[in-house]
């Protein structure tokens, strides 16, 4: 140990050196100064184990920084990669908010405009409410009103059925004052082919008379004319209009429930089927009935009453019938009714329900299909004399049903006791709408030529 003075230094806890100036004589002080300078450096040396320790975990800490630099570096690549995509998501999403943005625009402009439309209908829905109060009003006063109609209406329909009741019942009144059995006489005109032709001499005295006159020359000094008196007498110029308009009557009388009968009389050529069937642009008296029959029905279903027509189509050829809607051969027989002795029927015959003209008008076409079909019995190739003879028998039977036809309506003009229906089957077919309160309506058709003079004489 020296003995001289001596100056001790060290360095604070800061780094920065501290000279203390101790006496040599200062021993304690001395110690206590190296003792401090000891705790220094063993601080010191510390440390300095502590940093070589530090320094040898360096390799390890350096791979795990590069091994977290690898992960981080990946780890930013993909958070590269990402925040691509949620830049073009927010891109997606910011085009997505700015359509968003239009459309609300336009939304807003749109529910302006509804708001607006809403107010309009509100105030139009107050208006409407305030109306529809009112009609609720008017409509329970019309509801009074209409009740009151009804019976009204159920007073006057009523009151026009019974209206309609007792027209029929004048109308028949009528019928029968002007007489059930009318005949009306019609002259044919001559054709186009036949202006070479003589004719007879025709006086139409007035509408109920007419005078024909023989102009054959070996005759004139005689009394060569004859005067008939008819119904009604129609000359050549008449037309199907005019003659309707006098038949018709007795097609109300169909309607009202009479039995009807109207029916040609007269020579072959006199113009019966062109009266009764006329042509397709000159109708003739069926064709007008059947249209008459449908509308006249039609509007007396709104008067209450209801129809119902049945048809059938029948032929009779040298005293046989033949049902025209059915071919097929077979026995049919004119039979009397059991709850009326007046009335007959048909027995085996087709009869179908119809309910429009146009059906009616193909049944009529079918019935005159058969009817020639039917015409050309007993007409099969032969010799001439069998010929001659269905002909003649043809002819007879035509003559005879005629004739007895002729009596039957005398006998009914003239009210006899006795009617000799049942003398043919023509007549007796004709039974229910001849006599009793039917209403008969008799066309005599005449050709106007001097070579029918006795023909239409005659008939």
């Amino acid at each position: 140990m020296s003995s001289a003075t001596g100056t001790s230094r060290f360095t604070t806890g800061a780094g920065k050196p501290i000279n203390k100036h101790i006496p040599p004589y200062d021993f304690k002080a001395r110690y206590n100064d190296l003792l401090e300078k000891h705790k220094i450096l063993k601080e010191k040396y510390e440390q300095k184990c502590e940093q070589m320790g530090n320094l040898e975990n360096l390799p390890e800490q350096l791979e795990e920084t590069q091994s977290h630099l690898v992960s981080t570096t990946e780890e930013l690549k993909n958070t590269k990669i990402d925040k691509k995509c949620l830049q073009r998501q927010i891109n997606s999403q910011q085009q997505k908010i700015e359509s968003l943005a239009d459309s609300l625009t336009k939304t807003t402009e749109e529910l302006q405009k509804l708001k607006q439309t809403y107010n309009k209908l509100k105030q139009e829905h107050g208006e409407l409410s305030v109306e529809l109060l009112e009609l609720s009003d008017s409509s329970a006063d019309l509801d009074d009103k209409n009740f009151k109609l009804m019976e009204d209406i159920t007073a006057y329909k009523e009151q026009l059925f019974r209206s309609d009741v007792e027209r029929k019942e004048l109308h028949n009144s009528v019928m029968d004052l002007r007489g059930n059995i009318r005949v009306f006489c019609r002259v044919r005109p001559a054709l186009d082919v036949e202006q070479d032709k003589s004719l007879c001499g025709w006086n139409y005295v007035d509408e109920n008379t007419v005078e024909i006159i023989n102009n054959d020359p070996l005759v004139k000094a005689k009394n060569n004319g004859h005067i008939f008196s008819f119904y009604q007498v129609f000359h050549p110029c008449s037309k199907h209009e005019d003659i309707f308009e006098l038949a018709s009557p007795l097609i109300q009388s169909a309607l009202d429930g009479y039995n009807v009968c109207i029916f040609a009389y007269g020579q072959t050529g006199s113009g019966k089927t062109f009266t009764m069937d006329g042509t397709t642009r000159n109708l003739g008296v069926i064709a007008r009935t059947v249209d008459l029959l449908f509308d006249s029905t039609k509007a007396y279903r709104n008067l209450g009453w209801q129809y119902e027509i049945k048809v059938q189509f029948l032929e009779i050829y040298n005293e046989l019938l033949y049902d025209l809607l059915d071919n097929e051969p077979k026995e049919m027989e004119i039979r009397m009714t059991t709850n009326n002795k007046n009335d007959i029927y048909v027995s085996n015959i087709t009869q179908e329900t119809v309910d429009n003209a146009d059906r009616l008008r193909q049944l009529m076409k079918v019935a005159r299909m058969n009817r020639a079909t039917a015409a050309t019995v007993g007409n099969e190739p032969g010799s001439r004399s069998p010929k001659t003879s269905v002909r003649m028998n043809e002819t007879k039977n035509i003559n005879r049903s005629l004739s007895e036809l002729t009596n039957v309506i005398l006998a009914l003009l003239q009210k006899q006791d006795h009617i000799p229906y049942r003398n043919s089957k023509l007549t007796h077919l004709l039974m229910p709408s001849l006599g009793g309160n039917s209403k008969t309506l008799m066309f005599i058709n005449v050709a106007p030529f001097q070579d029918c003079f006795n023909e239409s004489v005659g008939n």
